[in-house]
């Protein structure tokens, strides 16, 4: 669990300067046709594997380490992928597991150096941080390192170097801990959010000397007697000195662990980078990266690098730097100023949201080795590699259109891609973090190209006037497909969201649930707003509060309680593209009742001091925003709890805090059978690829998506929504105290589903929102908030909005 940290950044690239990365895309066949690209070769695939280290290449061949699950035992193992080609070979590493069960240690990472000696990190007892080594597999010795050991550091890792080139990174694992790479490569992922660059330290102590710098950067030489040091990675250099990392730069120590130098600047999540003497890392204010000459401790070079994806993988070889990220692959010349797009993400597994990459190593030519974590489904090796053979671009593309970024479209992207490496999917997000239009204006555009004949082949359907859409012929009759694929569990209650006068015109992907849960006699005869509002206002006498409030009830940028139905309410006002102002004006009524009853026994908390606990497995690079209403009901502080429940771990929450309490239910909101369809689809009745997006509709809803958890829904097959559930109960689920100063987490078996299953296949009433409609109503709702109208008002007000948009 973590804090969501979020920036912005953008990677600066120039199209077409390898062949690789044109765009011509003339017509004709191979005669005309550009020819020549990176294709990714798939490898084999490694199920048991749980967490990589040290991905590297030394003298031709690919070594890693890693950890598997074996039943009850979890051994360590080294891995070598030959260069001649043939199955990995490992070899267990039987020596690590003594050690570690001696000591009660627990692993943090593992490194290989250049002459072969194993540098490992982990945790005593005590939750101290420990280094170690082991020669030729002998019995492991301690190292000591004074700040190390003085106050451990958690996270930390540890890297190597090979020779005379190779490069250092950390990485990720599934189980939380960081990747090592050594040699020519580096391990590391990807993710939404950058790092805070930390600024060089403003004091310095008598004895240190600083040298010169370039614009950023900086180096100290320093004595002894300074403060705790706290690192995040280590690296064993092949003259006998350590670099460690910190949150302020890279520190060399010599072989007594005495600090020698400091290089200001930043350790990218995936580490630094090294090439003999020189030294790659990401400069002070994080806007880029720099190299240092290591024996002159002089910087040497600068190097723009801006992107949303900081979790990258850094290189270097004798061609120059190179790095990874979910955009794809790319190589700049030392002292060079371009960044060359040598493997697009967009065409390989890169774009999958479940996929980072582990580690990433040349080949020694113009390749790469990567191996890439697929979150619950272990690893699998792959190569980069030029084809002469391939077109520049994919001769085919296939157009998808969605307001909002959607996970589990883009894991089916990726999967499509393996399968159709002459089709590009371009998939177009109109409402991106950068972009300015309005949903109209959005809509509105969209509606022009498709009335023009060049629309997209595929719409993201959520938020858009699907009605509209359907009454004007846009969609196409998916329900001889849904039949076709009705054999293959999917849960028919939830295939009819898009019906309409008995045909199909698009499917979710994904769903989710308004529940409502707390004790049966609380929840009973609560049927609506008008029996919420009269509930609360009956329950103002004291004591144990009816509903927990929301975490952002008193958030000034948001409008309490009045929104927190809408979704599930708004069939009531805006139904068949009209909106009904007498019953909007009663929706704002009974939602500033109840805004009022909830704030009346909330206190008010800054916005500062409210905690958003997210749930992130490693590698998979998405999380899912907790809500805490399930463990304050558990811990006694409300009577009942409203959510709309659409993730693996709310649901986690839901039965470990109050499965096996006498009386606690989990029940549809209002007793009611509504759902709420996400990431759905249909096919543009006008797109010109038909059958392939047919193709790409059966792959969406197929065991190979649906058995995938993306943070964004739970599955719409009835048997990958049996394997979620079982995972939930076969697992230890997470209570989590967070009134606490410091959140506290416990444990707590699961003891029943609490009917979860059979209230999925209940569900019949699909809530299906309009987002200008929304948007609107949002609007006035804040207003309300902020007592500046009546509901009346507000509500006359939404109509004449949206008057015009729901004419055209």
């Amino acid at each position: 669990m973590k804090r969501i940290l979020s920036a912005a950044l953008s990677v600066c690239l120039l199209a077409g300067l390898l062949a690789g990365c044109s765009s011509d895309n003339s017509g004709g066949g191979k005669g005309n046709t550009p020819m020549g690209r990176y294709v990714e070769e798939q490898g084999e695939t490694l199920p048991n594997l749980t967490r990589v280290f040290n991905f590297h290449r030394s003298g031709g061949d690919v070594i890693f380490y890693g950890q598997e699950k074996d039943g009850d035992r979890a051994p360590y193992y080294r891995y070598v992928l030959p260069a001649a080609g043939g199955e990995i070979q490992k070899s267990e590493l039987t020596w690590l597991s003594e050690y570690l069960t001696a000591g009660n240690g627990m692993l943090d990472t593992i490194s290989e150096s250049g002459n072969g000696t194993v540098y490992f990190l982990y945790y005593d007892a005590g939750y101290k941080s420990r280094l170690a080594r082991s020669v030729d597999g002998g019995a492991p010795e301690e190292l000591e390192v004074p700040e190390l050991t003085a106050g451990g550091f958690g996270g930390m890792t540890i890297g190597s170097v090979d020779g005379s080139s190779g490069s250092v990174s950390l990485g990720r694992s599934d189980a939380g801990a960081a990747d090592i790479t050594g040699s020519d490569t580096a391990g590391g992922g990807t993710a939404d959010t950058p790092p805070e660059a930390t600024p060089a330290p403003s004091g310095e102590p008598d004895d240190v000397l600083t040298a010169p710098n370039g614009s950023s950067g900086g180096v100290v030489f320093s004595g002894e007697g300074e403060s705790q040091l706290y690192v995040n990675g280590v690296v064993a250099l092949d003259d006998g000195f350590l670099l460690l990392f910190g949150s302020d730069g890279v520190y060399r120590y010599d072989a007594d662990g005495v600090k020698k130098t400091e290089f200001f600047g930043t350790a990218y999540e995936s580490g630094v980078a090294l090439l003999g003497s020189t030294l790659l890392m990401g400069d002070a204010e994080g806007k880029g990266m720099v190299t240092y000459d290591m024996e002159t401790a002089k910087q040497s070079g600068a190097y723009t690098y801006e992107s949303k994806d900081f979790r990258l993988t850094l290189g270097m070889d004798d061609k120059g730097i190179y790095l990874a990220d979910s955009t794809g692959i790319y190589r700049q010349a030392e002292g060079g100023t371009i960044w060359e797009r040598l493997v697009d993400g967009s065409i390989t597994s890169l774009v999958m949201p479940n996929t980072t990459i582990a580690g990433l190593a040349s080949d020694g030519g113009d390749g790469f080795h990567a191996i890439l974590s697929t979150g619950d489904q272990g690893y699998q090796l792959v190569r980069y590699y030029y084809d002469e053979n391939t077109p520049t671009t994919p001769d085919t593309e296939l157009t998808i259109f969605a307001l909002n970024d959607n996970p589990t479209v883009r894991q089916t992207i990726g999967e499509f891609q393996r399968r159709n490496p002459n089709v590009r999917v371009n998939f177009r997000v109109a409402l991106g973090d950068d972009s300015a239009a309005t949903v109209e204006d959005v809509i509105r555009t969209l509606n022009t190209e498709i009335l023009g004949g060049k629309g997209p082949d595929i719409l993201l359907l959520d938020g858009l006037p699907v009605d509209s859409y359907i009454e004007k012929g846009v969609l196409a009759d998916l329900s001889a497909l849904v039949e076709k694929l009705s054999g293959d569990g999917l849960m028919s209650n939830l295939m009819s969201a898009y019906e309409r006068g008995g045909k199909i015109y698009g499917v979710p992907s994904r769903f989710s649930v308004p529940v409502m849960m707390g004790n049966g006699a609380d929840l009973a005869g609560l049927d609506g707003l008008e029996a919420l509002a009269k509930a609360l206002e009956d329950d103002a006498g004291g004591g144990t509060p009816l509903l927990w409030g929301p975490s952002d009830l008193w958030a000034e940028d948001m409008p309490g309680m009045l929104m927190r139905y809408y979704e599930s309410c708004a069939d009531e006002f805006f139904r068949d593209g009209a909106l009904d102002e007498a019953a909007l004006t009663r929706y704002f009524e009974l939602a500033e009742r109840i805004d009022k009853a909830v704030k009346a026994y909330t206190p008010q908390i800054d916005s500062s001091a409210m905690i958003t606990i997210a749930i992130s497995t490693g590698g998979s690079g998405g999380f899912e925003a907790l809500d805490s209403g399930a463990m304050m009901l558990g811990q006694g502080k409300a009577r009942m709890h409203i959510q709309e429940l659409g993730g693996k771990f709310s649901l986690s929450s839901i039965i470990s805090n109050l499965s096996g309490r006498p009386g606690y239910e989990l029940k549809a909101l209002f007793g009611g059978d509504r759902y709420t369809p996400v990431g759905g689809v249909g096919i543009v009745a006008s797109g010109k690829q038909q059958e392939l997006a047919a193709s790409f509709l059966e792959l969406l809803l197929s065991r190979t998506v649906q058995d995938k958890y993306l943070y964004d829904g739970f599955p719409v097959n009835q048997q990958s929504l049996e394997q979620m559930v079982k995972e939930v109960m076969d697992s230890g689920e997470t209570m989590v105290d967070i009134t606490l100063d410091k959140p506290e987490f416990s444990q707590s078996g699961a003891k029943s589903e609490m009917g979860f299953l059979e209230l999925c296949k209940s569900l019949k009433t699909p809530i299906l929102t309009d987002r200008v409609v929304e948007e609107a109503v949002n609007a006035q709702a804040m207003e309300l908030a902020a007592g500046k109208t009546t509901p009346a008002e507000a509500a006359a007000k939404v109509v004449e909005k949206t008057r015009l948009y729901l004419a055209e």
